[in-house]
């Protein structure tokens, strides 16, 4: 490997960009981490590989070319199409400019990026996570999402691309907070628990809330009918979380304040009269809910009652003007009206503790004094059981790494350093999983192999009637990684 050209020398598969652009890779890569590619292979007879050309460098058995994508306009993405060897070479470059990097991001640094993580190797990312908010960090590591789950690579490459995205902490969590929507679904595709939960936070908080949440993008996205039913759950298990607070908070009677009879005793009027402040301090915290709810500010408010639920948390409500206001009526001593004003900030602390899980926050979104504070509440809980793909295993599983569908890359002649038919795993050491449908030679066996293939360099030019003007139309590897 060289730092222009970081893949494998001896790989025996090029893939050619209509721009010039190539990458050589290895069959059984394919076959194993992009079966959608790989099975392109068995469709084309592949070329024989002699010793000699072998010991030339010359590994390349397969050409596929990249077309234009046919799912959709999209120009970061690309199919493919395995050409025969008559065929190599001759691509049409009528209009290449136009595939050449459209927007932010071109077909070839997404896959040139996506083939870099099938080889563990990082990615080249565009840098702009100081200067530009990451936005086009994120759009490439979504790009080459996209286009791993187009191959089927998914399984292979989700957890780089989760460490990528993962990296640049707060900038991440500012995009999944402004569209949620989109980001549930990318979770489900990575399997992310961390970004799911994040999304499904945001989702879960804002939907009922009027213009926060887009339900109809649901309908465009993948997962999206998926990510919906779990966030309208996780929104009605909060509505009856709310509920239960405001419950609660008219029907809370605090420890200081309640007296039981004992074998000793039994509670009397001096046992009551003592505690005639927080009794009436009691009674001007109900009445400020009760009026509160009767006003709709509760969880039927348009702000779904965070607001309200607030306010009771930060004990800004019976302030000095509203204790104006019942002195007017009930009046009192100097000392009197400051044993109540003691008595109404006890109870509103006692009042806190029943409100404080409501106003827990889960995100990873950390903001700061300055920072404008959700609209919606952020205390939902996601369980590891319900997360979409632990609660269904076969969501999204797309190919698993290591089962080979079909025997197209089994021969391996292009690895010497390991028999036919023996799949490497990823990181580089031999498997005992052996292609279906191919036996591994050895002894003899590969001895015959040998010998054949030594035979056939002196029989090639008599393999075909027109190798002499195929030849002439052939270009050679070598040139085509000099782009590579």
């Amino acid at each position: 490997m060289s730092a222009q050209n970081p893949f494998p020398p001896d790989g025996d598969v090029l893939i050619m960009s209509p721009t010039g652009k190539n990458w050589k890779l290895h069959s059984w890569q394919l076959v194993n981490y992009a079966p959608k590619i790989g099975a392109l292979l068995k469709n084309v007879a592949p070329r024989n590989i002699t010793k000699t050309m072998r010991t030339e460098a010359h590994t390349i058995r397969w050409w596929i070319e990249m077309i234009p994508f046919g799912t959709f306009d999209d120009h970061r993405f690309r199919d493919f199409v395995c050409v025969p060897e008559k065929k190599k070479g001759k691509l049409t470059l009528n209009g290449a400019g136009a595939f050449n990097g459209v927007g932010e991001v071109s077909f070839e640094r997404t896959y040139d990026n996506l083939f870099r993580m099938l080889y563990n190797m990082p990615p080249n990312l565009t840098d702009d996570i100081d200067d530009g908010g990451a936005n086009l960090y994120i759009t490439d590591c979504v790009s080459i999402l996209q286009a791993a789950a187009f191959i089927g690579s998914l399984p292979s490459v989700r957890t780089y691309i989760e460490s990528y995205l993962l990296r640049i902490n707060q900038k991440l969590w500012v995009h999944v907070a402004k569209a949620p929507e989109a980001w549930s679904d990318v979770a489900v595709r990575l399997q992310s628990a961390i970004i799911f939960r994040e999304s499904i936070i945001h989702i879960a908080g804002g939907l009922e809330l009027p213009g926060l949440i887009n339900k109809r993008s649901f309908d465009h996205i993948e997962y999206g009918k998926i990510c919906l039913q779990v966030a309208e759950r996780k929104c009605r298990e909060l509505r009856d979380k709310k509920i239960d607070v405001e419950r609660r908070l008219l029907q809370y009677y605090p420890q200081r304040l309640i007296r039981r009879e004992t074998p000793d005793k039994i509670p009397g009027r001096a046992d009551y009269g003592s505690d005639i402040y927080y009794w009436q301090a009691l009674t001007m915290c109900r009445q400020f809910f009760q009026s509160s709810i009767m006003a709709n500010r509760h969880h039927r408010h348009e702000d779904g009652g965070v607001e309200f639920y607030r306010t009771v948390f930060r004990c800004d409500y019976i302030d000095k003007h509203a204790a104006d206001e019942f002195h007017q009526l009930f009046a009192m001593s100097t000392k009197g009206k400051q044993c109540l004003a003691d008595a109404v900030e006890v109870i509103k602390d006692d009042h806190r503790v029943i409100i404080a899980d409501l106003l827990e926050d889960n995100l990873q979104l950390r903001t700061t004094v300055r920072s404008k504070p959700l609209r919606y509440l952020t205390c939902t809980r996601i369980l590891e059981e319900e997360l979409p793909w632990i609660a269904n295993p076969g969501l999204g599983a797309g190919s698993i790494p290591g089962q080979v569908q079909d025997g197209a890359a089994s021969d391996g002649s292009a690895s010497p350093e390991r028999d036919a038919g023996e799949v490497i795993i990823q990181a580089g050491g031999p498997s005992s999983e052996k292609v279906p449908g191919k036996k591994t030679r050895t002894g003899r066996a590969a001895k015959t192999r040998d010998q054949g293939e030594d035979s056939g360099e002196e029989g090639e030019q008599q393999h075909d009637d027109d190798d002499s003007s195929r030849e002439e139309n052939d270009v050679d590897e070598g040139e085509y990684m000099d782009e590579a």
